[in-house]
């Protein structure tokens, strides 16, 4: 595996709650934007839905930055935490 990016719901789950806080929006508010439910927008949090391309294009026009942005900080975000498990 070395330098592989391996995709989890899991992690992007943890990866997408950082955001939505580093952007100041509610789970509600973000559900409300990409048109989900506050619950199914919560499971996507916590790693129980598969997280799709379509989910990241909402989620990138929900904080107006491009999909591409998000995959490449998502990037970042799995290899500076295996940096900090090692």
């Amino acid at each position: 595996m070395g330098n592989d990016i391996f995709f989890s719901s899991e992690t992007f789950g943890d990866f997408l709650r950082r955001l939505r806080l580093e952007h100041g929006y509610s789970q509600d508010t973000m559900a409300t934007k990409m048109g989900l439910s506050q619950n199914s927008y919560c499971l996507m949090e916590n790693g129980r839905t598969r997280i799709t391309l379509e989910h990241i294009q909402d989620i990138s026009n929900v904080l107006e930055v491009s999909s591409l942005r998000i995959i490449a900080s998502y990037a970042l975000y799995i290899a500076d935490s295996r940096k900090s498990s090692l």
